[in-house]
């Protein structure tokens, strides 16, 4: 048996380790909503806003590059509260 004093007892690593958890879940939890806020925001954006950002950004050139952009949005979204629920 140890009997060391400095050395904290099983049931005090259990409750830190388990109070790390809880912080780690809710950090997963608020990344998740600020995401999901962020996709909001975007999709309430006025058309003619969308359109100007459309013109001036070379990316939008690239054929069918909103695709990839939308299905990225949507991966991250789905992992990050996939992560959060888990």
């Amino acid at each position: 048996m140890d009997l060391d004093p400095t050395r904290p007892s099983l049931e005090k690593q259990q409750r830190e380790a388990l109070a790390g958890l809880a912080i780690l879940r809710r950090f997963r939890t608020a990344i998740a909503v600020l995401w999901t806020l962020a996709i909001a925001i975007l999709c309430w954006m006025p058309r003619e806003v969308v359109a100007e950002i459309e013109d001036r950004s070379w990316w939008f050139q690239i054929h069918r590059v909103d695709k990839l952009i939308h299905a990225g949005i949507f991966v991250v979204f789905a992992v990050l509260w996939i992560r959060a629920l888990d």
